[in-house]
């Protein structure tokens, strides 16, 4: 199943590890972090963190996930 917005699409569909890398990347970039930090930031206690908030850090942090 492929969730798009509210929808689900039913295909046939291998990930590799490679490619759900490529895919969260993808979405990562496609994000208003400005935004996304405004929308967030009446339920953080310490708004400083959320300078932490950027593209990068999630780019960073996908880029080690894997499997052992």
């Amino acid at each position: 199943m492929i969730f798009c917005g509210t929808q689900v699409k039913k295909k046939d569909i291998s990930f590799t590890i490679e490619s759900l890398k490529e895919t969260l990347v993808e979405r990562f970039a496609s994000i208003d972090f400005k935004q996304a930090k405004n929308d967030v930031s009446p339920f953080v206690k310490d708004e400083a963190s959320l300078s932490l908030f950027e593209f990068e850090l999630f780019k960073n942090v996908v880029g080690r996930v894997g499997f052992e």
